[in-house]
């Protein structure tokens, strides 16, 4: 289904403005990440791209939509987050298949010698 213009405008002004508020409350001192709401808002609204549902770890709209939330538990971590630089976390330094892709496990969570073939997201 595609999205009429005036509900994606719509969508991103108030998800920035959103993300920009919640910088200005709790991103203080040295987790500072914008000069100020305009700077914020125009980066938000005109440098990067809003994303696709899968996107929410790219640097995209909607991954600052999901950092935003928790910024207000750890300024320190997730200020970085809602940020131009997207603070290692809303980055496209990977393609979606090497994301999902990636080996996150030392160990298996597949009971010993049973479907030693289903292993694939262990790092060896």
């Amino acid at each position: 289904m595609e999205r009429s213009p005036n509900t994606m405008l719509y969508s991103v002004d108030t998800l920035a403005r959103t993300i920009c508020n919640t910088h200005e409350q709790y991103c203080t001192g040295s987790n500072k990440q914008y000069a100020d709401s305009s700077t914020c808002y125009d980066f938000l609204t005109k440098s990067i791209r809003f994303g696709k549902s899968y996107e929410l770890g790219r640097n995209t709209l909607l991954c600052r939509e999901v950092h935003k939330h928790m910024v207000q538990y750890r300024p320190d971590v997730h200020c970085s987050h809602i940020c131009p630089s997207g603070g290692g976390n809303c980055v496209d330094d990977m393609s979606y298949s090497q994301t999902v892709l990636q080996k996150y496990f030392n160990d298996s969570w597949i009971p010993f010698g049973y479907g030693e073939d289903q292993n694939v997201l262990l790092q060896r």
